[in-house]
């Protein structure tokens, strides 16, 4: 019997586990809403009598390609029906249609019932699919289909004028992806390097004068219009974007004068008559008009007016530079950047995150198949839904490698299956790029992968795709040390062996798991944005990460490495010659080192967007052949983060996995374990362990900005009745309810903890003081100072006595911020974005603290004024900027650490030796100066020691 229908919004997966092990429905992408079997096939390749009102092209070509014959006469019936009324998820999104849809298939017919002719063709595009799973592509299973997007754009983008892909390879793409039911191609035809569109009142605009890249390069209006009629056939829908009046040089080279003019107006709706006409099926015309300052009066309203005289809508970018989005008349809006917000009351596209000419191969693809699309599970008349789009802005050797490096089809069916099934458990700010151990989202993208890999081999094969299983490998990392700017600092895990904890220089440094071929440390758009491994990150540190790989047979492998991804819209350097990055990072197997390649970019010191991006990453080089010996092998890795000033986006991270040698499939039979361990569910379970372990010692201890332990005891209480038993020989059944558990129990304490009692610094009273450092460590690392009485306070990178400051608690519960050498107040009266300042009297409220989104971080409030440390352009100031609410930003979260012993405490100092210089990169706020294992004295007249 097939289930009732459930609440449209919910994320309605598939068991696949009752299904038989041979039955190609498993492999559907992207997963039916719902769907049952039979124990029966219809068979192919035999006489069909087709009764098809909306005749549907799509459908009789598959027909044909399976063998069928039509015969009005045939006993086997092939039926469709157009029913609006299906009761079937949907929303309004004007040129849109419904494209939910019924099929149902017995050994003698098949049934297809959709909402509209885009239905129909969605039904067939599930047909193409369930057609694989025979030999012969002869037969389809028996099934009853329920299906619809939860999302009704789910799309991608090509900006062929900065990187050109030929006409062949985008008929190609919408051939693939459309299978998949990607329903939009976003066609960005002009840029700065080149018009790529035939304009016939201007054919200036595509000569080879006018362009600096790919000169001569273009497309015909006859080839625009064919593309659009092929697509539309496979029912995608092209957005074709003219930019006006951003991104525009070629514009100007070509005919001579500015869009934002009057000849310029004049001509842009010459032009936008001709693309109009060009793309005859096109609902939108997209006009960008990002990046650029609007000069010309009423510019975007005159064009927007020029569209819908031509009975078309419009699609700009969000935001605009000094334009409110939601006060012009555009009728749906693209939103990129952390700054794009949706408009009510219209259609917006989430284009936010999905840049992923940004990306790396790996756990990138993890972070877009998490995230939930801009907080929604599903759509609605203002969530359009989401495009992927790969800015190809560096010179790449070829539409190849724009294809690999970019990770296209991954990235792209990654994010298509989010569109069409809905649900994501977070936003992507929220979820960021790590795969969990255990629970639904590890089950869910290891089910995606799967499937993904298996159309990889069939229906994309040949195509230079870089991805390959990544679920099953395993590492464990270190906390990073301090290593004074010298990356080639040996640290414990280098001088003392491989352990799970270590002690240097008076602080414990513990290790925690991570899963998959790629890890962020830190990622490209920082810990403020998208989380990480580590809550945060400190430059001048190094951390290790190392894993075990069991191999059954002494053999020769490939061994994809990387441990920064060259964007593909960055100017960074490559590694100098014998580095395997600017960083200093390295890595052995079986304690050999492996060595870095030969960079084609080595030595160069002007790099531009017009320099071929080489072999810097690894999807543009074959796999580093390496020796696996029979057994267990380790891997070790060494992980600086010291950025020489050579990077815009200061990535923190590292790929490794085993492939074949031409770095086409992960090696079979492999197992990456940190216990070396064969059982793949004792090795997830003792991940799952160490996970929890590292929760609790994160969120949990005495430390302000932790949580009571008693918000931990359910989680050690399962922990301990299971730890160690990984070694033991269960089941599989006695492993899946360990880890279900477990699982369960770590949910449990992530979601609970905070209901525990925070900890927070210690009061000051007239008995005993307590002295504390407050930093930004996601924002240089810079301490707060008091400058005097009535000045602004700074951050600063060189600690002093005047960096010490108290908690006065006060009757209401919130607390003064009084400097321990001045006696000077923070004071919390400051308009907004403005600096705030100390005072002499107490101030008439106090501050209060509250968790920021990093784990033991605080904010720190008064009313609606908030602590916030600004960046050096603005002096290092701390500003009030906030409102009180914004526990995200990296200025707003703040660490405190005790002062102890505090300055003028003589007692016990012994022989001291001067400093007379000690900046915050030698001293770590723990008391302890990176340089001794000794705590940092300053007496009465501000001189600096080291206690011996």
């Amino acid at each position: 019997m097939k289930s009732p229908l459930r609440h449209f919004c919910l994320f309605l997966g598939l068991a696949m586990s009752a299904l038989p092990m041979t039955a190609k429905i498993e492999h559907l992408l992207p997963k039916p809403q719902q769907i049952t079997t039979q124990d029966a096939v219809f068979t192919l390749g035999r006489p069909v009598q087709l009764m098809d009102a909306s005749n549907t092209t799509l459908l009789k070509n598959f027909l044909t390609e399976q063998g069928c014959t039509l015969d009005e006469n045939a006993a086997t019936k092939i039926e469709v029906r157009i029913d609006a009324s299906l009761p079937l998820f949907d929303y309004n999104l004007a040129g849109f249609p419904a494209e939910g849809y019924r099929l149902s298939i017995s050994e003698n017919a098949i049934l297809i019932t959709a909402k509209s002719e885009i239905g129909v063709i969605r039904a067939v595009q599930t047909l193409g699919q369930l057609a694989q799973g025979y030999e012969g592509k002869s037969a389809l299973e028996c099934v009853e289909v329920e299906d619809y997007p939860a999302f009704k754009v789910r799309g991608y983008m090509h900006d062929v004028g900065r990187s050109f892909i030929s006409f062949d390879e985008l008929k190609k793409q919408i051939d693939l992806l459309a299978r998949f039911k990607v329903n939009v191609f976003h066609w960005h035809l002009t840029e700065n390097q080149a018009w790529r569109l035939e304009i016939k009142a201007y054919p200036q605009l595509t000569s080879s004068a006018s362009m600096t890249r790919f000169p001569g390069q273009y497309y015909t209006q006859a080839q625009a219009t064919e593309l659009e009629a092929y697509a539309a056939e496979r029912g995608v829908t092209i957005i074709p974007e003219i930019d006006m009046p951003g991104h525009s040089e070629a514009f100007v080279r070509a005919m001579g004068f500015d869009m934002q003019s009057d000849q310029g107006v004049t001509a842009l709706k010459t032009i936008l008559d001709e693309v109009a006409a060009i793309f005859p099926k096109a609902p939108y015309l997209h006009i960008g008009a990002d990046e650029k300052t609007i000069t010309y009066p009423n510019f975007l309203g005159t064009m927007i007016d020029k569209v819908h005289s031509l009975g078309r809508k419009v699609i700009v970018w969000n935001p605009i530079k000094g334009v409110n989005v939601g006060g012009i008349n555009a009728d749906m809006t693209q939103m990129w950047s952390t700054s794009g917000k949706a408009v009510q009351g219209r259609p917006n596209i989430d284009c936010r995150y999905n840049y992923t000419n940004h990306f790396d191969v790996f756990a990138d693809l993890v972070g877009i198949y998490k995230s939930n699309i801009y907080y929604a599970e599903c759509g609605n008349p203002d969530i359009a839904g989401t495009i992927s789009a790969p800015w190809n802005d560096r010179k790449l050797t070829g539409e190849t490698q724009i294809i690999a490096q970019n990770n296209f089809y991954a990235s792209m069916l990654a994010s298509a299956e989010r569109g069409w099934i809905g649900g994501g458990k977070q936003y992507i700010e929220k979820g960021g790029t790590k795969l969990p151990f255990a629970g639904e989202e590890y089950e869910a993208f290891t089910d995606w992968e799967r499937r993904f890999l298996f159309h990889k081999a069939t229906t994309l094969e040949g195509q230079p795709i870089p991805y390959v299983k990544q679920t099953h490998v395993r590492w464990r990392i270190t906390d990073a040390f301090p290593n004074g700017s010298n990356a080639a600092l040996q640290l414990p895990p280098e001088t003392e062996g491989l352990k799970e904890s270590y002690t240097y220089r008076g602080k414990t440094y513990a290790t925690s798991h991570a899963i998959g071929a790629g890890i962020y440390l830190r990622h490209t758009w920082g810990h403020g944005i998208i989380p990480t491994h580590f809550p945060s990150s400190e430059e001048r540190t190094t951390a290790y990460a190392w894993t075990y790989v069991y191999s059954s047979i002494a053999q020769e492998v490939g061994a994809q490495i990387e441990f920064f991804n060259y964007g593909r819209s960055e100017k960074d350097w490559a590694p100098d010659r014998g580095r395997w990055d600017r960083y200093g990072s390295r890595i052995w197997l079986n304690d050999v080192e492996i060595a870095a390649p030969t960079w084609g970019n080595s030595g160069k010191t002007s790099i531009t967007n017009e320099d071929l991006l080489l072999n810097e990453n690894f999807a543009a080089r074959k796999p580093i052949k390496v020796a696996l010996k029979q057994g267990w092998n380790k891997v070790f890795l060494k992980l600086p983060y010291n950025p020489d000033g050579r990077q815009r986006l200061k990535k923190w991270m590292f790929t490794f996995v085993l492939t074949d040698l031409e770095g086409q499939e992960a090696v079979d039979g492999l197992v990456y374990s940190l216990e070396q361990i064969l059982d793949e569910k004792a090795n997830q379970l003792s991940m799952l362990i160490g996970e929890a372990q590292k929760e609790i010692a994160l969120r949990c201890g005495t430390e302000p900005g932790t949580y009571s332990l008693e918000a931990a005891n359910e989680l050690l209480q399962v922990v301990q009745s299971i730890e160690g038993t990984y070694n033991q020989t269960l089941s599989d059944a006695q492993r899946a309810e360990q880890v279900k558990n477990l699982a369960v129990a770590l949910e449990n304490f992530k979601t609970n903890y905070i209901n525990f009692p925070l900890t927070l610094p210690k009061a000051t009273t007239a008995q005993k003081s307590y002295g504390y450092h407050i930093s930004t460590p996601q924002r240089g690392g810079y301490v707060l100072e008091s400058k005097g009485v009535g000045q602004v306070v700074v951050g600063s990178t060189t600690v002093t006595n005047n960096s010490i400051w108290t908690f006065v608690e006060r009757n209401d519960g919130t607390f003064d911020l009084q400097n321990y050498m001045d006696k000077s107040y923070i004071s919390p009266t400051a308009a907004n974005n403005s600096a705030l300042s100390t005072t002499k009297m107490q101030p008439s409220k106090g501050w209060t603290l509250k968790p920021a989104a990093t784990s033991g971080l605080f904010i720190i409030t008064s009313g609606d004024v908030q602590f916030n440390q600004t960046n050096p352009g603005l002096g290092l100031k701390l500003y009030n900027w906030g409102s009180g609410t914004n526990t995200t930003d990296t200025g707003c979260q703040f660490r405190i650490r005790q002062v102890d012993p505090l300055p003028f405490d003589p007692t016990g100092i012994g022989s001291i030796t001067a400093s007379s210089s000690i900046t915050a990169a030698d001293y770590d706020l723990f008391g302890r100066s990176a340089n001794a294992q000794t705590p940092l004295v300053i007496t009465a007249d501000g001189r600096k020691y080291l206690r011996r």
